[in-house]
């Protein structure tokens, strides 16, 4: 699956953000500058991947502790919004991420992509999702799921984390299928679990324009 769909998808997305945040206040407004970015590191990891025929491992390893903490910052706010949690227990599974990040970078200099770093904040933002979920739950308030912008900015990030770590547990299972069946079933699904984060996130962007109305 080409690499240049995935852009598309995320274009897509930034068009709802600018549409249904625009200049409204808010910490959400801050995903039009993150998207913005993503694509600008996306379209530059395509350049040199497809027509210079060079490696990107660089290029997105440096991005990588955008992508981490923003998704960090954003379930962060979502769940302070119905339960307050205290700043040291962030800290701690931040640093976690950070120390296992240096690590790689000291080990390999960026030569190849920061996988066991990308297992790890994956797991972490999917062990946070499952809380989210738990604590909406168990609140007495009532929350309108389908209006509810927060849970689908979660949603979005939970299929796309929770995904990323199946595929990193059967990553030999994806690459015996590729080699025997020449799929290339883990782009593929890549591929689909971007189409949900971005997709949630747009509809939580629409969620969000109509809320302010």
């Amino acid at each position: 699956m080409p690499s240049y769909f995935s852009i598309i998808i995320e274009l897509i997305s930034i068009c709802f953000a600018i549409f249904f945040i625009g200049n409204k206040r808010g910490w959400i407004f801050i995903f039009i500058p993150y998207l913005l970015l993503t694509v600008t590191v996306e379209l530059i990891g395509y350049v040199l991947d497809n027509i210079y025929l060079k490696s990107n491992h660089f290029i997105f390893n440096l991005y990588y502790p955008f992508f981490a903490g923003f998704n960090f910052w954003v379930l962060h706010h979502c769940i302070n919004l119905i339960k307050k949690i205290s700043g040291w227990i962030w800290f701690m599974l931040v640093t976690i991420d950070v120390l296992v990040y240096l690590i790689e970078f000291i080990v390999n200099k960026f030569t190849s992509f920061v996988q066991h770093t990308n297992i790890v904040t994956m797991l972490l933002l999917t062990i946070i999702c499952c809380y989210y979920y738990y604590i909406l739950l168990k609140q007495d308030k009532y929350f309108s799921l389908a209006k509810y912008y927060p849970f689908w900015l979660v949603s979005g990030i939970f299929i796309f984390c929770f995904g990323s770590t199946m595929c990193s547990i059967f990553y030999i299972q994806l690459m015996q299928i590729k080699h025997k069946y020449n799929i290339p079933i883990r782009i593929i699904l890549y591929f689909i679990f971007n189409i949900f984060l971005y997709g949630f996130w747009s509809y939580s962007f629409v969620c969000f324009g109509r809320k302010k109305k």
